[in-house]
């Protein structure tokens, strides 16, 4: 690179004329190339520090990113200078040896010339041919009005508009001069011999009021997702939360006590115990600042999410909180609402056989129906987390759980989360609590995958259909009838299934970032289903035709 001491040593002057046929201009926009004939004499960049310091700076070629950052630029050995870029008599002399000869800068050059900035306008005073002697309220509003054209110009339009208004239809405020003299009867008057008077002013004051409605027409849309506008319509509720209004305020009736003394989740710090203060209840208050949202529009807010699956930062915009916050409000109504519809779902013993669909009644005892599903996880970077986690079912990394179903369809148990290579028998043998619960008597129906029946406790009994196997080359007719009943019946399991995977927060891959909460997110989701609507109906097939079926 030219610039160093090996490669100017090699000129015999400070300012070097040489005979390169590779030679050309390394200005901005001239294209001057000693090979293509030009007739102009190029120069070398001086060897002098001071004088090629001047060179460089004059030719403008430094680059700039847009971080800041500032690479200097250096001619390499065929980057020259031509006689074009300098004054006629203030152009070197190749063949001189006089000491002022080095002292030749370049000055002709086409850069691009940096818009220049503009200076704001001053403030105009609008002035008014008719009113040949304006009283000094008018002349105050005049300056009012032309000041808020000046702002309209320099600000933003809705500011502008409703800075405007303010100036007419609020006189009571005070602050400002022009707000001061409004607020006389006479400048009122003075204003409608103005408005009357000026066809200009009164078309401006229509559009200002016209702009300023519409803005508020906007701003008032932008409250839709406030509670107590979506509670007015019952179907809407529903749709953003999946739950009646009805069922939403005994639900959260149910948790508010333990809810107004939750400590919010803050990464490590959570685990500091930070007394709270309690009030004439014995209820623990929340400390530091007011809450933006009440624990009702948290509540709210978290089934939301669940329900539609928004992003973290849609949602807080949506609810008028940061995202930070609403990542606290979150992850800490998860883990309430898990642990606490687990606590009043899990292992439900209704009265036998009532409320049970008909397509349960053929199988008295039956305590509850397993089966696990799979929800989509992104891949992990590590190949020991793939091998894992990668599923042969689904051909995808995923997450897998045991969920256990009563005959009535209430959703009574679901156990930890699984890695997707886990197998379904795996699954149940380590679910011990589910295993612990049962008691001699009773039945547990599960898919042909769940070979559990040496697992249970003794008395226990497993309602699974017949499989061939190896030795056989077709079932038997009594198994065969059996099997078809045992299919009617777990054939609810599935809408089951797809009633919890109705919330759109499971339809999306799970984030490896999210997996600390995933379980308690599927726990959630999938209890209030209870709450939901049921999915069975008592009718849905003929007892009697199921009872004979399984007397078979």
């Amino acid at each position: 690179m030219l610039g160093s001491s090996e490669v100017r040593g090699k000129a015999s002057l400070d300012t070097v004329y040489e005979m390169g046929k590779n030679d050309f201009c390394v200005a901005y926009g001239c294209n001057h190339h000693r090979a293509y004939g030009a007739t102009c004499t190029f120069f070398t960049f001086p060897e002098d520090p001071e004088y090629f310091q001047r060179w460089t700076n004059a030719c403008k070629r430094d680059v700039v990113y847009e971080s800041g950052k500032r690479t200097k630029w250096t001619p390499s050995e065929y980057q020259k200078l031509c006689s074009c870029h300098f004054e006629s008599d203030r152009c070197p002399d190749p063949k001189s040896r006089k000491p002022g000869n080095k002292n030749k800068i370049p000055t002709i050059f086409s850069h691009k010339e940096k818009p220049k900035r503009r200076r704001p306008n001053k403030l105009m005073i609008r002035s008014h041919d008719k009113l040949q002697e304006p009283s000094p309220t008018v002349s105050s509003f005049s300056e009012s009005t032309a000041s808020v054209d000046t702002v309209s110009e320099t600000t933003n339009q809705h500011e502008s508009l409703q800075e405007s208004l303010r100036v007419v239809e609020a006189p009571e405020r005070n602050g400002h001069d022009y707000l001061q003299t409004l607020s006389d009867r006479k400048s009122f008057q003075n204003f409608e011999d103005l408005s009357s008077s000026d066809p200009d002013f009164t078309k401006f004051f229509n559009s200002v009021q016209k702009d300023s409605k519409i803005y508020q027409e906007m701003c008032s849309k932008n409250q839709i997702f406030k509670m107590e506008v979506i509670q007015q319509n019952k179907q809407l509720f529903n749709f953003y939360t999946g739950l009646d209004l009805d069922v939403f305020n005994s639900l959260f009736t149910y948790l508010q006590r333990k809810a107004s003394s939750m400590q919010y989740f803050h990464g490590e710090r959570t685990t500091y115990v930070q007394p709270f203060n309690l009030d004439g209840y014995g209820v623990k208050r929340k400390p530091g600042v007011t809450r933006q949202l009440s624990l009702q529009e948290e509540f709210f807010s978290v089934l939301y999410r669940l329900q539609t699956g928004h992003l973290l930062e849609e949602c807080s915009l949506r609810f008028g909180v940061s995202s930070s916050q609403f990542s606290r409000n979150f992850t800490t109504w998860i883990n309430l609402l898990s642990m606490e519809l687990e606590l009043l779902c899990k292992n439900a013993e209704p009265d036998e056989d009532v409320g049970l669909a008909s397509c349960f009644k053929p199988f008295p005892n039956l305590r509850v129906i397993l089966d696990c599903t799979e929800l989509f996880s992104e891949t992990p970077s590590s190949v020991e987390y793939h091998k894992q986690t990668h599923s042969n079912y689904k051909h995808h990394s995923t997450i897998k759980f045991l969920v256990g179903i009563h005959p009535s369809g209430a959703v009574t148990y679901i156990s930890k989360a699984y890695p997707g290579k886990s197998s379904d028998k795996q699954i149940t043998q380590e679910s011990l609590d589910l295993i612990d619960s049962l008691i001699p008597g009773q039945k547990v129906m599960v898919d042909r995958g769940f070979t559990i029946e040496e697992d249970l406790p003794c008395g226990v009994k497993l309602v699974i259909p017949s499989f061939k196997g190896a030795s056989r080359q077709q079932l038997t007719a009594n198994e065969l009838s059996k099997s078809k009943v045992i299919s009617r019946a777990r054939v609810h399991v599935e809408r089951c299934m797809r009633r919890i995977k109705s919330f759109n927060i499971l339809r999306q891959e799970l984030k490896l970032s999210q997996v600390d909460v995933y379980e308690q997110i599927f726990k959630t989701c999938a209890y209030l289903v209870n709450f939901q609507n049921p999915y069975l109906k008592s009718d849905d097939y003929g007892v009697s035709e199921l009872k004979h079926n399984a007397d078979t």
